[in-house]
């Protein structure tokens, strides 16, 4: 009985450090908007996001970059697939052979939202690496950073920043005003 009671204790504990990772992370879900800016060569896009729970403990989180990114056209959005972990932080799967940000690799969230994440293999000639940094502000901005190291060895750094698109007013009104519905009263005999 006490094997039992201990196996079944476990599972409520795994359950809900789960369901506890799962509410962290669920205050970044949504869609993002912004925009990123390389301060080294003046170049600027539009940035988007779409941060998303997708199972238990699975993770999709899109970016979207466009204009000219890394001197090159419009690439696809980067689309990373990961799991959040106890501890509340998101570990992301490589990334192979994206057409534009070639290998990435070691992209996470943290507890506390910092991002971070290197890519390598870049499939423009002249781009050796480059890392992302900075993070979620608060659960409604992000601010990103990043360097792209060349080949010649010099870099270049830019900013990404991101607002979450707000829900829209329709379902918070039909929410509220749900609850505001008058109750039928009981005839008094």
């Amino acid at each position: 009985m006490v094997h039992r009671t201990w196996m079944i204790g476990a599972a409520v504990a795994l359950l809900g450090m789960t369901c506890t990772a799962n509410s962290a992370f669920a205050l970044l879900t949504g869609d993002y908007v912004g925009g990123w800016h390389n301060i080294t060569f003046g170049s600027t896009g539009d940035a988007s996001a779409n941060v998303q729970i997708t199972g238990p403990t699975a993770v999709t989180v899109s970016l979207d970059l466009d204009g000219n990114v890394f001197g090159g056209s419009d690439p696809t959005p980067l689309v990373l697939m990961g799991a959040i972990q106890m501890d509340g932080s998101v570990l992301f799967d490589d990334v192979m052979g994206h057409p534009t940000y070639g290998d990435v690799s070691g992209a996470s969230i943290s507890p506390t939202g910092d991002v971070s994440a290197i890519g390598v293999n870049v499939p423009a000639v002249f781009i050796d690496t480059f890392e992302l940094g900075g993070g979620f502000t608060t659960e409604e901005h992000a601010d990103l950073t990043y360097i792209v190291t060349f080949t010649d060895t010099s870099t270049a750094n830019g900013t990404i920043t991101l607002d979450r698109v707000p829900e829209p007013a329709a379902l918070a009104v039909l929410s509220v005003g749900a609850a505001l519905l008058p109750t039928r009263r009981r005839a008094t005999r």
